[in-house]
């Protein structure tokens, strides 16, 4: 015998409808389900563990390690002007 029908069996032996014990069950378990955590891939757990590591590894530049140019900011010198 389930669990479920013994659960039904029960509300009706406690003076419940068959129905709407049935109901009643249906509801519960429907409501469990809906609140289990999800089962989630290998792969999905590894990639959420790489990112959050690449995240992690992210540094931000405070500007003092460019190397100030008077021509901007291209990597090219300038080209020679004709005479």
């Amino acid at each position: 015998m389930s669990e479920i029908r013994a659960l039904i069996e029960q509300l009706v032996a406690a003076g419940l409808d068959p129905v709407e014990a049935a109901e009643i069950v249906t509801r519960a378990a429907l409501h469990g389900a809906a609140n289990a955590p999800k089962h989630r891939s290998a792969g999905a757990i590894r990639q959420e563990r790489y990112r959050r590591n690449k995240a992690s590894q992210v540094t931000e530049s405070d500007g003092s390690d460019d190397p100030s140019s008077p021509e901007g900011s291209s990597p090219t010198p300038p080209s020679p002007k004709p005479q």
